[in-house]
């Protein structure tokens, strides 16, 4: 996501327009090197189809049960930096990451024959 997020900044200008502080700004990483804009989205696109091509095995290993995490996570990643963050959502995408950890849970159970639960994990 940081590898298409960096090109998008780039292609929109932001990059140079903002102040970078500890909280913003981003890393500037196009603008002060001489790596180029689609290197970076082909190599951020890249590393998101490995993922998908993880997720393809767990969905082979596991099952259906994962569809709903693998969906989410995708459209996180792919959609967040040109749609989710301009309405608002970017914050609310990024915290919603707990989404795998759900996932990890329900591929656990799947294997060991447990029933998955609604309730809240505890550390054992």
């Amino acid at each position: 996501m940081n590898a298409l997020n960096e090109a998008a900044n780039y292609r929109s200008g932001i990059d140079e327009r903002t102040d970078a502080t500890p909280f913003s700004g981003g890393s500037k990483t196009l603008v002060t090197t001489d790596l180029e804009a689609r290197t970076a989205a082909l190599f951020g696109y890249a590393t998101a189809a490995v993922g998908a091509a993880i997720g393809a095995y767990f969905l082979l290993v596991v099952g259906p049960v994962l569809v709903p995490v693998i969906a989410a996570g995708a459209v996180f990643v792919l959609a967040y930096t040109e749609y989710l963050t301009r309405y608002g959502l970017g914050e609310i995408s990024a915290g919603l990451g707990a989404l795998p950890v759900s996932g990890s849970r329900s591929s656990r159970r799947a294997n060991s024959g447990q029933q998955p639960s609604r309730r809240p994990c505890r550390p054992s």
